[in-house]
């Protein structure tokens, strides 16, 4: 898993693994939510991809855009 660079200094996000066709993100709380392309849509599996990236807005997305929260495919709660 990738450390999120955290911009803003005050995100929710801690890391992201990024794949072809879905990504996890990590949340501070240690739970791992996974956002499959096929459930979110393109469009905005690549807006996800490109934050993750670049550090900042990712949270916001998540949080903001219902599609977007509510399209995870699987959560593991306290992962590691």
């Amino acid at each position: 898993m990738k450390r999120y660079k955290n911009v803003s200094g005050d995100s929710g996000v801690r890391g992201y693994d990024p794949s072809d066709s879905s990504i996890d993100v990590k949340f501070k709380d240690k739970s791992i939510y996974t956002y499959n392309e096929s459930d979110i849509g393109t469009k905005d599996f690549q807006k996800m991809q490109r934050a993750a990236e670049k550090g900042k807005g990712l949270a916001t997305m998540i949080s903001r855009d219902p599609e977007i929260r509510n399209g995870y495919s699987t959560r593991r709660k306290g992962a590691k």
